[in-house]
């Protein structure tokens, strides 16, 4: 629950300058053993709000319309985000893995996923929004990312503490792979001062330029 209530701010501050992430995904959430949090990381492939931009993602977490359209806007970021946190509390992909791109957005856009109360009754409070961000049609989701957020950090406070044995499944036909960070006790932050959970990787200066990319590091 932590790391998911650290991860779902991250990408808020992005959007506040504009920018969309498009690469949102369990690969690069990594846990920050100093500061005992999760942060999203990797903005390799971001691009301004609006920018038309070369197809590129991980299959499986890309939003359905990214497939068909070169301009994205924050309800990508949204998808992605309900696909990882998806992943984290189940344990399970929304979707299950197919052999080519076109297959996986087939089943993203066809096939409603298994609500995560059929997979484990306790996270029935996560039901209502991680389907809705889920959704193939971008206007049918949350607003912002802000919204969703608060949706399940609400959701998340609902649940009851339980314990599984499970791991999740390697992915295949991914086009971005980071591995995966020891697990390390995190403090769920309180949500009236709730903190941006966000590390700029890479980042590109065509994206964000210079002078304003150093600005925004020392937001951050």
């Amino acid at each position: 629950r932590a790391a998911v209530a650290h991860v779902a701010r991250a990408p808020s501050a992005l959007h506040n300058s504009g920018i969309i992430h498009r690469d949102v995904e369990p690969a690069n959430v990594l846990v920050d053993p100093f500061r005992n949090r999760a942060v999203l990381v990797d903005v390799g492939i971001a691009s301004r709000h609006g920018e038309r931009a070369e197809l590129a993602g991980t299959p499986g977490y890309m939003a359905p319309e990214a497939f068909r359209s070169p301009t994205l806007d924050a309800s990508a970021d949204v998808y992605g985000l309900a696909v990882t946190i998806y992943e984290l509390m189940t344990l399970r992909r929304p979707w299950p893995l197919a052999n080519t791109a076109a297959e996986t957005i087939q089943l993203q856009r066809e096939t409603v996923p298994p609500l995560p109360s059929q997979i484990a009754p306790e996270l029935a409070p996560l039901d209502e929004p991680l389907m809705r961000a889920l959704r193939p049609n971008p206007e049918e989701r949350f607003p912002n990312v802000d919204a969703f957020c608060n949706a399940i950090l609400a959701a998340l406070k609902a649940t009851r503490p339980h314990r599984r044995s499970s791991s999740i499944p390697v992915r295949r036909n991914s086009i971005s792979s980071t591995p995966a960070a020891p697990p390390v006790p995190m403090p769920v932050p309180r949500e009236d001062t709730a903190r941006t959970r966000g590390v700029v990787g890479r980042s590109r200066l065509r994206v964000i330029g210079a002078r304003r990319a150093g600005a925004w590091r020392a937001e951050l």
